[in-house]
């Protein structure tokens, strides 16, 4: 985690993440959320993408430096991990909600790790289980 990302909330890091796997360019984000002309979203989540709309009007150059530096998710929860790599990725991990045992297992290249490690909010860790298959575990720290 880079302590010169800005921090975003885990629907606005998920809503920006729709948004690019729809085509929209960084500068086009943040155009259609100025002019309030973003989408409609008709996929599962249904993303009220108004929201980002909100946001640009209060942290338009939070959300331009999100776009073009990259950002950390100010808390994420375990659904939400899944739903970012999901979007990001396009594969569906598998979560375990045993109590003290919570945790995202997912398949991922070295880069896509390095990816989803910065996006992290803090107390959250990754570990590679095997290097051979790219299997990674996301758990809560402690």
């Amino acid at each position: 985690m880079s302590e010169n990302l800005v921090k975003i909330s885990q629907n606005n890091a998920l809503m920006i993440e729709a948004l690019r796997q729809r085509g929209l360019s960084d500068e086009q984000i943040v155009n259609d959320a100025i002019a309030r002309n973003l989408p409609v979203d008709d996929s599962m989540f249904e993303f009220d993408f108004n929201e980002l709309s909100g946001f640009v009007e209060q942290e338009l150059v939070t959300l331009q430096s999100a776009l073009r530096n990259g950002y950390q998710i100010k808390y994420n929860t375990i659904r939400g991990i899944r739903c970012w790599i999901l979007i990001v990725f396009e594969q569906d991990p598998e979560l375990v909600f045993d109590a003290g045992e919570e945790a995202v297992y997912a398949t991922l290249n070295s880069s896509q790790q390095q990816q989803l490690q910065q996006v992290l909010s803090y107390g959250w860790q990754l570990s590679i289980l095997e290097e051979a298959t790219n299997k990674i575990v996301i758990k809560p720290i402690g």
